[in-house]
Formats: structure tokens, sequence, C-alpha cells
């Protein structure tokens, strides 16, 4: 990520956005403004390790909001904040909708050489109901970041943090 700080932004414009949609509206915004894909994004047939259940694809997305984080278990600084505040948006909802249409925060890691599933599932637990983990190896990561316009980059450092 070449500016951390303008990804936290987005997510977290997002994440605002979305929660005053939700409180104020109970049925489906009406569209002002907006980029229509057409068609729709096609995403491949994907298979990542996730902490809910053995393996997550594309048909565990089906008929459910999630919104998709794309981090790592040893980032300092954005990735706990943003998923806290995911989280919280999240639970401000709890009032206002049934469970089943809370929409779920999906961490996918971006460091599977270091995020194990137990690694993932001991963060994401912190950040309570509804946060998850995956993760996938590559080059399957790289497939699956594509099919979704993400681009990450591994900088190793000196004391290989």
């Amino acid at each position: 990520m070449r500016n951390p700080l303008t990804l936290f932004m987005a997510v977290a414009a997002f994440a605002v956005g979305l929660y005053f949609g939700l409180q104020r509206t109970p049925g489906p915004l009406p569209l002002r403004n907006a980029t229509v894909l057409e068609p729709a994004r096609a995403i491949a047939p994907f298979s990542l390790q996730s902490t809910r259940t053995t393996t997550l694809n594309n048909t565990a997305l089906v008929n459910r909001w999630t919104i998709v984080f794309f981090g790592f278990t040893r980032c300092p600084d954005i990735c706990p904040t943003t998923l806290q505040m995911l989280s919280d948006a999240r639970k401000s909802l709890q009032n206002d909708l049934p469970s089943e249409t809370l929409p779920d925060i999906l961490l996918v890691s971006v460091d599977p050489a270091r995020d194990t599933i137990e690694a993932l599932q001991a963060y994401t637990t912190y950040f309570g109901d509804g946060v998850y983990g995956a993760r996938a190896a590559e080059p399957e990561l790289t497939e699956f970041t594509r099919d979704l316009g993400i681009v990450y980059q591994a900088i190793p450092l000196a004391d290989d943090d």
C-alpha cells in the first residue's frame, strides 16, 4: 500500500456513510450518484482458508453483505483501527437490523507467510461478532486481489518485521 492514510480515509468514509445511510432509511437507499459497473465485475472462482469455515469461496458470499478489508495481523496502526471502526459500525446497526442482515467483516491477509489461520483467529476474535479472517498462499492471493482491483506489496525490512 503506497499511501495507507488514503486507504484508511476511504474505508472510514465508506463505513460512516453506511452507518448513517442505514440509520436514516428503513429500506434501500435511493441512487443519487454512483458508478455502476456494467456488467458487474466477475470474480473468478476462489478458495481461501477461513477462520469461520474450512474454506471460503464464491458461494459463501452470496446473499449476504460482506465488507472485505485487506490487511495483516502485524499491522500496527491502520488495520486494528479500521477493523475496530467497522466493528463499531456493525454493532451500532444491531438495534435496527435483524441479525441475519448485519454485514460480515472479512479481513483477508496480505501477509500469508506469517498470518496463519490460528493467528487470524486470535486477531479477528478481538474485534467481536461478525468479524472473521481468511488467507491464501501465492499465487491464489494475487489472483483473488487482482479480481477485486486490490494491489498490495510486501516490503522486506532489515529486522524481518
